[in-house]
């Protein structure tokens, strides 16, 4: 009688894959945890970022992340007046400067343009700015354009002097106090802007300069226009030393 050939044990296969069915499954979840856990880190990324409008060569590294309908104070021009359904755009500076001046002029296919000004943008951070003459809201079309121009970054980056210098005041009065022990020489020149939630708004800076010396300890209160402790923030100072 020949031999039989070695015929599988499925009795014994089907034992040993009841005991790999475990593995499988935990390998399966694993699998399938990553997958739901890189879908979710990558939404939370999405999420985080800013969805650019323009970030056209002629803005010089700034991009427009939105444009959006504003009512509430008019800053822009200086006369703080009420006003409702202005334009308005959100310049964001990723670059590592910051920038000191620029303009933004808003093309739509009719020809129609808005002009946005904007001052002091601090690396990584956004602002909004209206319209400069506080024109209507109106939806991007097809044929929008955006273009930069005037676009200056300071060549050395601005400081607060908070080392030297502390501020406080309420509506229109500035108080400068030197926390140093040496007595600061010559005039000081403080930048605000308007702020909400602690972000700077707008595209006006104000300027306020303190004429003379301020002695160690010494603080000096001025009447500094647009000014609000609350509703402003410092965005940096000017040591000028007057002294030959």
């Amino acid at each position: 009688m020949p031999e039989l050939a070695n015929i599988p044990d499925y009795t014994e296969r089907g034992a040993f894959m009841k005991k790999l069915l475990p593995v499988f499954v935990f390998l399966i979840s694993v699998l399938l945890l990553s997958s739901c856990a890189a879908e979710s880190e990558q939404e939370t990324t999405e999420a985080n970022s800013l969805s650019v409008i323009s970030s056209d060569s002629s803005l010089d590294g700034l991009q427009i992340v939105s444009v959006s309908s504003f009512s509430g104070v008019f800053t822009e021009d200086g006369e703080d007046r009420d006003v409702a359904d202005v334009s308005a755009v959100t310049v964001y500076n990723p670059t590592e400067k910051t920038l000191q001046y620029g303009e933004i002029t808003e093309t739509f296919s009719d020809g129609t343009e808005y002009v946005y000004k904007f001052s002091t943008i601090t690396p990584g951070e956004t602002l909004e700015v209206c319209e400069y003459n506080a024109s209507a809201y109106r939806e991007i079309d097809s044929g929008t354009s955006w273009s930069g121009s005037s676009i200056a970054f300071f060549l050395t980056e601005p400081e607060l002097h908070n080392d030297i210098l502390s501020f406080s005041g309420a509506d229109n009065i500035l108080n400068v106090t030197n926390n140093s022990s040496e007595d600061v020489f010559g005039d000081i020149k403080v930048y605000y802007k308007n702020c909400l939630n602690g972000a700077a708004v707008g595209g006006i800076t104000y300027c306020k300069t303190i004429s003379g010396d301020i002695l160690s300890g010494e603080t000096v209160q001025v009447t500094a226009g647009h000014y609000s402790a609350d509703e402003c923030i410092i965005m940096y100072t000017e040591i000028i030393d007057t002294e030959v």
